[in-house]
């Protein structure tokens, strides 16, 4: 783990939710640390609940992709309307787009 790895992490571990969202790639990447999407989804989720509207984007993503189940839905639904709220453009255009090609 590099320096500057290593004190994203300390921040991370204290709390600082940009921390959190910043190792939460680092680690989905293997940005100067291994890969290891499961830590990167609980650093998202730490960020998520600090009203991260990225980090819930993430979290979003990361449960679609590599947790696609039944039981995973209202938390993706809940992490992809509280980061539109929040005028998130990427979970903003994941609301819009179906309806737009629904009703053009």
């Amino acid at each position: 783990m590099g320096q500057g790895v290593k004190y994203i992490k300390l921040a991370a571990d204290q709390g600082l939710a940009l921390a959190q969202l910043t190792l939460g790639k680092l680690l989905a990447r293997g940005e100067g640390i291994k890969i290891n999407r499961q830590k990167s989804f609980e650093y998202y989720e730490l960020a998520a609940a600090q009203n991260d509207p990225e980090a819930q984007w993430l979290a979003a993503l990361h449960l679609i992709k590599d947790e696609p189940n039944e039981e995973n839905f209202q938390k993706i639904f809940n992490y992809l309307r509280k980061s539109a709220d929040q005028n998130y453009a990427p979970s903003q255009y994941f609301w819009v787009e179906p309806m737009r090609r629904e009703y053009g």
